[in-house]
């Protein structure tokens, strides 16, 4: 019984960190838009460009995680680094 118990608790973590992610994600989507003008719109068209399409991608996978019954550690490593790539691109094209 303990070992249920316990999946159960970890089921509800990760289930918690997953949507944790989801607003890390909609909140960096946030930031974007909010300084997505001028000089970042024309001189670097492309790579934000890009970065929108990656961005949607992975607030995509992110709420796709919520409908699921069982998150593991793998998907919440996978959000962990697409959001820590996605970050690190944000503040390369706000230079």
């Amino acid at each position: 019984m303990a070992t249920f118990k316990s999946k159960s608790v970890q089921s509800e973590t990760l289930n918690r960190t997953a949507e944790l992610m989801v607003k890390k994600f909609y909140t960096l989507r946030t930031k974007f838009q909010a300084g997505y003008s001028g000089k970042l719109r024309c001189g670097k068209y492309e790579e934000t460009r890009e970065f929108t399409i990656s961005l949607n991608h992975a607030i995509f996978k992110a709420n796709q995680l919520l409908t699921m019954k069982f998150v593991t550690e793998k998907n919440i490593q996978e959000l962990e680094g697409k959001f820590k790539s996605l970050n690190q691109k944000y503040t390369y094209l706000r230079q």
